[in-house]
């Protein structure tokens, strides 16, 4: 007699586990609730000096809603016009972070929601597999940094993008109408045009389709797939110029320092091979166990990679393969996790190391769904058919649950600004020099010129010569009044990024108080260039500049499109007024004056300087 066929776990669940309206909706508010919940104090965090200065702070486009500009945009390296939109719709003035953070938390919502209807779809609509699969992808706390951080806006809104793909294409394989496959198309492609990491997509369909139990090697299978392949080539494509800082021939803008991404020393083939595996292998590890999560985790001393966290971990990948294939003629569950999460999380591993991370926890946001998918069946097979041991499971399932909201909730608040982010990752690799350097930042930022001296000497300790901890030295010296010692700090900066318009903003008030303003207004210009961001700011100081040097014409141009811009400072006002006045212009000269005399408060020695305009003009003393 021929062996039986098995029967797919998609199309015949038990009557059991047949969906239910108050199942479905309960499972719903569930998930939306529990994530609402863990994001509650999210609201009232600040922007961050890690990337939200490029993406939203100083970036012009976004700021000033450039639409069009922005389809043609690259920041950051990265190719991505509708995360791009997004943010730009979130600029209020004046510019406030809550906007954007509703938005992710709204986003990632329903992020959350997708996943359990994509689980409901694949687990032959078992409300409980769907239930499980939003409620760990809502609350887990590898998710806090894709949501809490501003910059990560294109890991929720692709997401979202790429799951409606996924529920599309299972749509298709369900009920064979080309119209939804090609609304997964589309759906695929704003997902590559919100991340560049979309381009995994067909891959995850393969998945699918092993699940569905489709002949992956069919001749429409294979077919119907091109045009996916094809996207996922010309995106990927982009990616790979754009990293290397290209602009694709010059279709595209790129904005912000140029270059190519900054790249590690090279490892040894040993660390080729341990490094890109550890982060396949720790990635699941917390899956299970979240500790020790932070914004940075630096790569090993190339000495470290002979460890045995680092040798396990290939034969631990290599044990989740020999898995998938074992179960492949079986339930096929494992099969699918393991496809889903390899197709997902393969092109963030380190195959060839890039940037300062050997991991990071938002390279998680999609990978877990297969993970979290393979749990909710196997709960859900238990329940089935060994209810005793599934009620115990279950138990212990809600129970993990409860602890992942806990633990997400203080993840969340490690997100609160510079201050707390970089002290968590100080707190967990008290060896990352970047972490000093970029804390030190942030107390500069706030006039804690102690702590910050304190941070940058430990970093240079640990060997750290980057732009950002020379640059932070120079603003130290330039406030505690040694322009000499800050130009130095300065120079050193721009022989290792001389494409930051910031440093060279910094330097050009060095200079000035050096005297040396010819140099200063060269500095300016290559700021202004360099980060349009900062164009109010840095017009303003070259406006005031102008007028102080005679030429009154270009002053005031500079001065009146800082001051349309929201730059309100006496000074300002001030400068205007001369470069008027020298202009002829005693009308608009007086109006200026009376602005920065209003504006000018107690300020004593200000308001002298301003009175020897009003002397010029004839106006009466105050």
């Amino acid at each position: 007699m021929a062996p039986r066929p098995r029967r797919s776990p998609v199309t015949h669940a038990p009557a059991a586990a047949r969906p239910s309206l108050v199942g479905v909706v309960l499972g719903a508010v569930v998930v939306a609730a529990a994530t609402l919940f863990v994001y509650r104090n999210l609201y009232g965090h600040a922007f961050l000096d890690y990337d939200d200065a490029t993406y939203v702070r100083e970036n012009a486009l976004v700021l000033g809603r450039q639409w069009a500009a922005l389809v043609r945009a690259v920041v950051s390296h990265n190719f991505h016009p509708l995360t791009l939109w997004s943010l730009a719709a979130n600029v209020t003035t004046p510019l406030a972070p809550a906007p954007f953070l509703v938005t992710n938390v709204v986003l990632h919502v329903i992020d959350a929601l997708l996943a359990g209807a994509l689980a409901w779809q694949l687990s032959g609509k078992r409300w409980l597999v769907a239930t499980w699969v939003g409620l760990l992808f809502g609350v887990h706390p590898m998710h806090v940094e894709s949501v809490a951080w501003i910059a990560e806006r294109k890991d929720v809104l692709y997401a979202l993008w790429f799951l409606g793909a996924a529920i599309l294409y299972t749509a298709y394989l369900q009920r064979r109408r080309g119209t939804l496959l090609g609304a997964a198309f589309v759906s695929f492609v704003l997902a590559c045009l919100s991340k560049g990491m979309a381009v995994s997509f067909p891959l995850v369909m393969i998945a699918i389709d092993v699940w569905m139990r489709r002949p992956v090697l069919e001749r429409r299978a294979i077919v119907e797939k091109l045009p996916f392949f094809a996207v996922a080539a010309l995106f990927g494509a982009i990616a790979v110029n754009v990293q290397a800082g290209g602009d694709l021939g010059g279709l595209l803008r790129v904005t912000g320092p140029g270059g190519p991404v900054v790249r590690t020393l090279p490892h040894s083939l040993l660390g080729r091979v341990t490094l890109p595996t550890y982060g396949y292998m720790m990635y699941v590890w917390k899956l299970f166990v979240p500790a020790r999560l932070c914004a940075l985790d630096p790569f090993p001393l190339p000495a470290e990679v002979g460890r045995l966290q680092y040798l396990i971990a290939p034969l631990f990948m290599l044990g989740t393969f020999a898995l998938a294939v074992w179960d492949a003629r079986r339930s096929r569950v494992l099969t699918f996790a393991v496809g889903w999460y390899f197709a997902t999380v393969a092109f963030v591993l380190q195959w060839l190391p890039v940037g300062q991370a050997i991991m990071a926890d938002r390279y998680t946001y999609l990978p877990y769904v297969g993970l979290a998918f393979a749990w909710g069946m196997g709960l859900a097979w238990l329940l089935e058919r060994r209810r005793a041991w599934g009620i115990a499971v279950a138990c212990a399932s809600v129970a993990f649950a409860a602890f992942l909201v806990t633990r997400a909730s203080a993840q969340v608040d490690t997100w609160r600004d510079g201050g707390t982010l970089w002290s968590r990752v100080i707190e967990v690799h008290p060896d990352a020099s970047q972490a000093y350097v970029a804390r030190g930042g942030f107390f500069l930022d706030r006039g804690q010129i102690e702590p910050a001296r304190q941070d940058y000497e430990r970093a240079l300790a640990l060997g750290n010569r980057t732009a950002p901890l020379y640059t932070g030295l120079g603003v130290i010296e330039a406030m505690q009044g040694r322009p000499d010692s800050a130009l130095v700090m300065f120079d050193r900066s721009l022989e290792r990024s001389p494409a930051v318009g910031r440093t060279h903003y910094d330097r050009a008030l060095v200079l000035v108080a050096l005297d040396r303003k010819d140099e200063a207004l060269k500095e300016l210009d290559a700021a202004l260039a360099l980060s349009p961001g900062l164009a109010p700011t840095i017009l303003a100081t070259r406006g005031t500049l102008r007028a102080q040097t005679g030429d009154y014409r270009a002053a005031t141009t500079d001065l009146d499109r800082a001051i349309a811009a929201g730059i309100a400072a006496p000074q300002v006002f001030q400068a205007r007024a001369l470069a008027r006045l020298e202009l002829g212009d005693s009308i608009g000269a007086r109006a200026d004056i009376a602005e920065a005399v209003q504006r000018a408060g107690s300020n004593a020695q200000l308001l002298e300087s301003i009175r020897t305009l009003e002397q010029r003009l004839g106006v009466a003393p105050r």
